[in-house]
């Protein structure tokens, strides 16, 4: 087994939104608050805006997304996200336990969540909940670059609903750099397949503007490139304690 000096990923992980398979850190919290909204590509033709005079119909997502470090190894966490147009509302509490030693090249931890969610379709009226399980696994490796520390993440998650008796899967891989202390920037691919749906790729660049040690300001771009035609923008604002 090869090991590596792990002041990469210490020096970056403070900058990570979601820890994945590096522990936040004993008595270390972090919290982002997001705001997605998309538009169909087709809708934002110019032939089509002529036809719907301007009007485009828009769709929305908010996020709540938080970690706190009850130990070295072990991150409590919660996830919740409303998708306005369907009335979609997502609560997750999780705990992510990370595996192996701490000065390993790759870094594996595994999760588990539960919790609830609402959608007044697929078998739910409005209003409405079914409990929802949410085991996964993380991998994580830290780098050097030129241009600064770096990583790669691969996050995995199955969905496990217990009404519906439905499952969706989800998978985001992660790349990025931390070049200074003001500025991130990273790639991530999100796939995922929820039931009564084609799989979706969707691939999110973004760049991240530290303006103090506890606050970041998040700007990405939302591009589906399989399974959808959605394209959008993400703002989000970072708080680490």
């Amino acid at each position: 087994m090869r090991y590596i000096p792990i002041a990469a990923c210490l020096i970056a992980l403070p900058f990570i939104a979601s820890a994945g398979a590096w522990p936040r850190g004993a008595g270390h919290a972090f919290l982002s608050v997001a705001y997605e909204g998309t538009a169909r590509k087709d809708a934002l033709d110019q032939d089509r805006l002529q036809e719907t005079e301007g009007e485009v119909e828009t769709f929305s997502y908010s996020a709540i997304y938080g970690e706190f470090g009850v130990s070295d190894r072990v991150t409590l966490g919660i996830d919740i996200g409303t998708e306005g147009e369907r009335f979609t509302q997502s609560n997750i509490v999780f705990a992510s336990v990370s595996v192996g030693p701490a000065d390993w090249r790759h870094q594996f931890a595994l999760e588990l969540g539960v919790g609830n969610r609402e959608i007044p379709t697929f078998g739910l009226q409005r209003g409405e909940t079914e409990t929802v399980f949410r085991p996964g696994l993380s991998w994580g490796y830290g780098f050097d670059s030129r241009v600064g520390p770096g990583w790669a993440a691969l996050d995995l998650r199955q969905e496990i609903r217990q009404t519906t008796d439905e499952t969706a899967l989800k998978a985001d891989l992660t790349v990025g750099v931390t070049p200074d202390d003001k500025w991130q920037y990273f790639v991530q691919f999100q796939g995922n397949h929820y039931p009564h749906e084609d799989p979706k790729l969707r691939i999110v660049p973004t760049a991240v503007r530290h303006y103090t040690d506890w606050l970041a300001l998040e700007s990405a771009l939302l591009v589906e490139t399989h399974g959808g035609n959605q394209l959008g923008a993400r703002i989000g604002l970072w708080f680490t304690f």
